[in-house]
């Protein structure tokens, strides 16, 4: 995900060259732009980062809870054994 935001990035920045074809350089407007963008790709970056963080956290919870019930089941199976030999 950050390489395709760098890449979108980049790809921005060609386009925006292009555009400006022989000119003396990037406007004020351009600058501008630009900055905004770059602002954007770190907030994304970010919220990736996060996102990320959160995935491993559920992840960690669902195997925490994967093992509870294998143990619940385990200590089903012992108590089903122990009854039927009453």
């Amino acid at each position: 995900m950050k390489k395709s935001m760098s890449l979108m990035l980049g790809a921005l920045l060609m386009g925006g060259l292009l555009a400006s074809g022989c000119s003396s350089g990037l406007s004020e407007d351009d600058l501008k732009q630009l900055d905004e963008l770059k602002a954007e790709v770190t907030s994304l970056e970010r919220q990736v980062q996060d996102l990320e963080s959160q995935k491993s956290a559920l992840q960690q919870s669902i195997a925490d809870k994967d093992a509870q019930l294998k143990k619940c089941a385990e200590d089903k199976a012992v108590t089903e054994q122990r009854a039927k030999g009453m």
